[in-house]
């Protein structure tokens, strides 16, 4: 099953009408459109990183989700950047996304002043995934679900394409 097959099927089996003709519904370019128009993809897609210790976040990005106290915040966590600058753990957030291919899923992200999110392989590994990164095909095995989630590659850096609601607590029907 494709992506536009796995999207199309998170509307549910409700019929969706055309509220100006409420005899017509709607074609599937329109319900493609609709549930977009309810969407925000995340600028710069996650990045998967090896070198991570903790999936983390830019503090700000994603400010439909509320910021949680987390460990590292009240224990005055820091991290150290590749330069040896030290970024202090300001909280968490709780991020449901949607891959390019339809997977949907959530990561408790750590925020921090960075430019771009991390995912960390480590953290992968620890909650059951394996992540494979591979010149034609690259991509993240949920052992147990056998659940993919597909990366690509970036100037070489792997990306995960991510979209998040504009308004979370909506909520939305499909694979979590």
């Amino acid at each position: 099953m494709n992506f536009l097959d796995k999207f199309i099927l998170s509307f549910g089996d409700e019929q969706q009408m055309d509220h100006e003709s409420e005899d017509r519904p709607l074609s599937l370019a329109e319900r493609l459109r609709k549930k977009l128009s309810n969407m925000v993809k995340i600028r710069k897609g996650l990045t998967v990183d090896s070198g991570a210790a903790d999936h983390v976040m830019p503090v700000g990005w994603l400010i439909m989700f509320i910021v949680l106290k987390s460990i590292g915040s009240i224990k005055g966590v820091h991290y150290v950047a590749a330069d040896g600058t030290r970024i202090a753990n300001v909280g968490q957030q709780l991020i449901r996304f949607m891959t390019i291919d339809g997977t949907w899923t959530e990561i408790m992200f750590q925020l921090a002043a960075i430019h771009k999110p991390l995912i960390s392989v480590s953290k992968l590994n620890e909650t059951g995934y394996k992540v494979i990164f591979d010149e034609d095909k690259s991509y993240i095995l949920h052992k147990k679900t056998k659940r993919v989630i597909h990366m690509r590659k970036e100037r070489g850096v792997f990306v995960i394409d991510a979209y998040v609601a504009k308004n979370p607590s909506q909520g939305f029907k499909g694979q979590r």
